[in-house]
């Protein structure tokens, strides 16, 4: 029995048994459908064309299956659903995008200007710190009383008449600096290069000089009492200070 014939059959066994169809309880088992599986337990016809038979009948809403049709009808609904989302998350996207670029333009407009170059009238009147370098700055009279002056690079640097008393110039460079009539009592200059340096008529007076290497430097009038000399190189230096030292060879 070929698969025309058997889609004919069932076709015309449902138009007859529509009416009873309906009449039947949710799980009622139609005579024409028992019929028909009867050939196919039968042996008269095969299972594919058993089963080509029941799907043209579904396929072409001859018979219905409900969950068939709910699940077709839940995937539509799915689909509906994903194609909105998609299109949402693309504005979503859009969006966040503008901004971002935006933003970009703003920082673009935002940086900072560079400082132009520093002169040496800034550089010497910035506040004293550790290792600044005021190297050849004119510093003169100036109060820096208990600076510190730790590690500065002041090389050049004129302190004439300054107030330098208790201030720290540990490790600091002070070759030829100008330390003329400076007030230096109880300074720490110990380690310090002052090489060559002006300490004419200074006031040293309990300095801390330890360490400190004034080789060449001009004590002449200078007042070391009390000072700490341990170490210190003293060769070269001229004048005749006040207080006891090793003296200049």
């Amino acid at each position: 029995m070929n698969k025309v014939l058997i889609i004919s059959v069932l076709v015309v066994v449902l138009s007859v048994s529509v009416a009873s169809i309906s009449a039947q309880s949710k799980y009622d088992i139609p005579a024409w459908v028992k019929g028909v599986a009867g050939f196919w337990s039968e042996g008269k016809i095969t299972d594919d064309e058993f089963g080509d038979g029941l799907s043209f009948l579904i396929d072409n809403n001859i018979i219905t299956v409900p969950k068939i049709k709910e699940l077709q009808n839940e995937n539509t609904k799915l689909q509906s659903e994903n194609t909105k989302l998609k299109n949402d998350i693309v504005k979503l996207q859009s969006k966040n995008t503008q901004p971002a670029q935006n933003t970009e333009v703003q920082s673009q407009n935002t940086q900072p200007t560079q400082n132009p170059t520093t002169t040496d009238a800034d550089r010497c009147s910035a506040i004293p710190k550790p290792n600044i370098d005021l190297h050849g700055c004119d510093l003169s009279g100036a109060d820096f009383h208990n600076v510190d002056f730790t590690g500065a690079i002041l090389y050049d640097v004129d302190f004439t008449d300054a107030i330098l008393y208790g201030a720290n110039f540990h490790n600091a460079n002070l070759g030829t600096v100008n330390f003329h009539n400076a007030n230096l009592g109880d300074a720490h200059l110990d380690s310090a290069n002052l090489v060559a340096a002006h300490l004419n008529d200074a006031n040293l007076v309990a300095a801390y000089l330890n360490y400190a290497n004034l080789s060449g430097a001009d004590l002449s009038g200078a007042n070391l009492s009390g000072a700490d000399l341990s170490n210190a190189i003293f060769a070269g230096c001229i004048g005749n200070p006040v207080g006891a030292y090793p003296g200049c060879s």
